[in-house]
């Protein structure tokens, strides 16, 4: 909490709202951080408190490889160049969200298979929103979320 405090100008509209809504969802203290480039402002400025980011390692045959489920607890629609500068050295990531994980034993190709993309698919560090029908067999986000719980989650069972 001290850092993102520390790393927030006092100037910025949104700290004070940030480390009220930080204080509240992470009582403990602890979360994790992620941060998205500008340029994905048009989907990531959808992006909402409850969504959940999967984010990708590797895309690469034949280890490419999901690590980590992402439930979104804190997500303010402003830029925080100065934490992104901060946490990664570049202020190139100024959309900050912050979560506890969900480690995930989930391949890159195993993912392809349920979403239904091609083989060749690449994110390249883009930000991409799954058409819901493309979940269906699943029954949806949610049911796709589930499913990433129940059967690829590292914690399964406890």
């Amino acid at each position: 909490m001290d850092f993102v405090r520390d790393h927030v100008p006092e100037t910025h509209p949104d700290k004070q709202p940030l480390i009220a809504l930080l204080q509240q969802s992470f009582p403990s203290n602890e979360f994790n951080v992620w941060g998205v480039p500008a340029g994905a402002s048009s989907i990531i400025r959808s992006l909402d408190v409850g969504d959940y980011m999967l984010l990708v390692e590797s895309v690469h045959f034949p280890d490419g490889y999901i690590p980590a489920l992402c439930p979104v607890k804190v997500f303010i629609k402003s830029e925080f160049p100065e934490l992104s500068f901060a946490l990664w050295q570049s202020s190139h990531y100024p959309f900050v969200f912050f979560f506890n994980t969900i480690s995930l034993d989930l391949s890159w190709f195993e993912f392809l298979e349920h979403v239904g993309y091609k083989d060749n698919f690449n994110p390249r560090g883009k930000v991409y929103r799954i058409a819901e029908k493309r979940l269906a067999r699943f029954g949806g986000y949610g049911g796709y979320i589930h499913h990433l719980q129940r059967n690829h989650s590292k914690n399964c069972g406890s």
